[in-house]
Order: structure tokens, then C-alpha cells, then sequence
């Protein structure tokens, strides 16, 4: 389940450039590149899940700009 994540639109299309989610049984954050598809996932098994979409949401807010600069360039 993705709990937080960033998108961009272009054209008609809705697109994931990060998002945390809890699949795989546990929380992490997918990074994601236009070209190479996942960049990298980093995996938080220790954090409880509220923790994790607090710092989602402060993660996203500070850092959207460089997210969808690196997601561009990959």
C-alpha cells in the first residue's frame, strides 16, 4: 500500500517519481527514475509506520524539487 508518495503529471500521464509504502511487508521509500524505473529502494523495518509517513511528509515537502530533478535524470 502506498502511503505517501510524490507525483508529477505530464501530458495526460500521473507519475510516481517517490513514494513510501509498507508492501513487501515492510515500510521503504522507492526511488524512481524516468528512464531506469527503480533507482533504489531504502527499507525503515524498525521504524513504526506513523513514524515513517511523518518523516515521508516532512521528506517530501523539503526534498520535492531534487526528487524530480534526479527522477529526470535517470
Amino acid at each position: 500500500m502506498v502511503f505517501c508518495g510524490l507525483m508529477a503529471i505530464t501530458g495526460d500521464d500521473e507519475i510516481n517519481v517517490a513514494r513510501y509504502d509498507t508492501s513487501h511487508g515492510a515500510a521503504h521509500r522507492d526511488m524512481i527514475g524516468r528512464k531506469s524505473g527503480l533507482l533504489r529502494k531504502e527499507w525503515y523495518p524498525d521504524i513504526p509506520t506513523d513514524v515513517v509517513l511523518q518523516n515521508a511528509i516532512n521528506d517530501l515537502r523539503l526534498n520535492y524539487e531534487v526528487y524530480r530533478t534526479q527522477y529526470e535524470a535517470n
